[in-house]
């Protein structure tokens, strides 16, 4: 046997709840191992410490004291909205609690406004002078293709084929 097979089955040994065969085999073993025989030694401080041990009744009204204090024992969350619930309730403190929601409301609002002005510019960083250029004459392309639409135009294309062609000089 090694020594955690030992060392697991030792207080079992010091009980004597061990087969005769396996209470030779630790004791074969205890003699040939130090470390084993120091264990051996922790374990029968610890069982002899046990035998000074007086038990104590508790007191018989212990265990409804403790359903008690269970039962009267908040949740962390009634413990956190507790204290909210009363300084709501508080007048005074109203205007704080207004004050402090316009912050975060406007603080986010105002956060995402700047979010989406950098990732505009990082667009527009990101776009060559060719694309810039196309964009910023957006308006003049679509109405283009409004008057590009239009029937009169087209009118106009067929009236080409019938003029005179202009002389060549």
């Amino acid at each position: 046997m090694d020594c955690k097979n030992i060392q697991d089955q030792m207080p079992v040994f010091l009980t004597g709840g061990l087969s005769e065969q396996d209470s030779a085999l630790i004791q074969e073993h205890l003699m040939r191992c130090e470390a084993c025989q120091k264990e051996l030694e922790v374990y029968k401080l610890s069982w002899n410490s046990l035998k000074d041990w007086e038990d104590e009744e508790p007191d018989p009204a212990y265990i409804a004291r403790f359903w008690n204090r269970l039962a009267q024992k908040k949740t962390w969350h009634e413990q956190l909205i507790g204290p909210l619930v009363t300084a709501w309730a508080d007048k005074r403190l109203v205007p704080v609690f207004v004050s402090l929601f316009l912050i975060v409301f406007v603080g986010s609002a105002t956060m995402r406004y700047a979010w989406q002005v950098h990732q505009e510019e990082a667009l527009v960083t990101a776009l060559s002078a060719e694309e810039i250029d196309f964009i910023q004459n957006i308006e003049l392309v679509e109405q283009l293709e409004v008057l590009e639409d239009m029937d009169m135009f087209e009118d106009m294309d067929v009236l080409k084929e019938f003029a005179v062609p202009e002389a060549k000089t």
